[in-house]
C-alpha cells in the first residue's frame, strides 16, 4: 500500500503544477471552496451552503460562482 500513496503524492504534485486547472469559489461569508474538478467543487460548495447557510445550491449556481485559480 506504500507504493499507491506515493503515486497519489506525485499526482497531487502534478495538479499543483498546473496540469489541471484548479477552481475556487469565494463564499460571501469568507469561506473558500477549492477543488481540482467541477464535480468535487460543486459537492463541496453544496455541502457548505447547506450546513452553514441552510441553502440548496444547484450545480449551475455553484459553477457560476467558480473562478480559475
Amino acid at each position: 500500500s506504500g507504493q499507491s500513496s506515493g503515486n497519489k503524492v506525485r499526482l497531487y504534485y502534478g495538479l499543483q503544477k498546473g496540469a489541471v486547472m484548479q477552481k475556487v469559489i469565494n463564499c460571501s461569508c469568507g469561506y473558500i471552496v477549492r477543488a481540482e474538478n467541477d464535480e468535487k467543487l460543486v459537492a463541496k460548495a453544496q455541502e457548505h451552503a447547506k450546513q452553514v447557510h441552510q441553502m440548496d445550491l444547484t450545480r449551475e449556481q455553484a459553477l457560476a460562482m467558480a473562478r480559475p485559480e
